[in-house]
């Protein structure tokens, strides 16, 4: 697992998409229900652009698992990024009071 994610995320870091498919491919087979998976599946869909796709599977990890922080942290960027300043605050918000 752990090598498969390191090279999902440097894959997207270096926007080599092809590699980050067939590594998330393989690690959806393994852990299919897994929300640590799911959170990489997030930052390819966040890759690809297409923003309201990975916040729905953000919120389904949040709503899931409401202490872990990762998710909470990528839905603000995603927001900021997109120019939505008023909802990236009150998601901030939200997380500083958990936290």
């Amino acid at each position: 697992l752990l090598v498969y994610e390191q090279v999902v995320i440097a894959a997207l870091d270096c926007n080599r998409l092809e590699v980050a498919d067939v590594c998330l491919k393989a690690l959806i087979a393994e852990f299919p229900t897994s929300l640590r998976v799911r959170k990489l599946r997030a930052l390819q869909l966040e890759a690809r652009e297409k923003y309201d796709d990975a916040v729905e599977l953000l919120d389904y990890i949040i709503k899931q698992d409401e202490t872990n922080a990762a998710p909470r942290k990528r839905k603000v960027a995603i927001l900021k990024a997109k120019g939505k300043i008023s909802d990236a605050i009150k998601e901030l918000t939200e997380y500083l009071k958990k936290y």
